[in-house]
């Protein structure tokens, strides 16, 4: 004979999504830059929803694009993302094509604990230079 289960409690149903949720975000990991990934592009690649990428402090002379997850980038105090001659063009809109030090697309994420340094390259950069692009996203700067 075939069991069912009916839940006819919304007590119920609120503590089952805790619990689910709980089990996702219960499995966070936190990824150390440069500790476990030489750079903070290759952490969040890493990275799985959820997690952290935590950056010891120190200058990062690199671009960083979050695409389709929900992470956190917590810098320590002294952790600096600094623009360079010739940076890469990263993100490309129906606006425009973007030079950027930090993208978030599509993702849910926190950014805490960064310093971020333009190097008054704003007008030296192909399709023009932006800190922090971020489209079709949520989160916390």
């Amino acid at each position: 004979m075939k069991k069912s289960v009916i839940v006819r409690s919304k007590t119920a149903v609120a503590s089952l999504g805790f619990v689910l949720a709980t089990a996702v975000w219960g499995r966070a990991a936190v990824i150390q830059v440069p500790a476990d990934y030489s750079s903070i592009q290759a952490a969040v690649d890493a990275a799985q929803n959820g997690d952290t990428v935590r950056i010891a402090a120190g200058v990062y002379e690199q671009q960083v694009v979050v695409a389709d997850k929900a992470l956190t980038l917590s810098g320590s105090p002294g952790t600096v993302l600094r623009a360079w001659p010739g940076m890469e063009q990263t993100l490309t809109t129906a606006q425009s094509d973007r030079v950027t030090l930090l993208g978030i697309v599509r993702a849910e994420v926190v950014v805490s604990g960064l310093t971020f340094e333009g190097q008054h390259l704003g007008d030296n950069q192909p399709g023009g230079f932006t800190g922090i692009f971020i489209a079709g996203s949520s989160g916390r700067v």
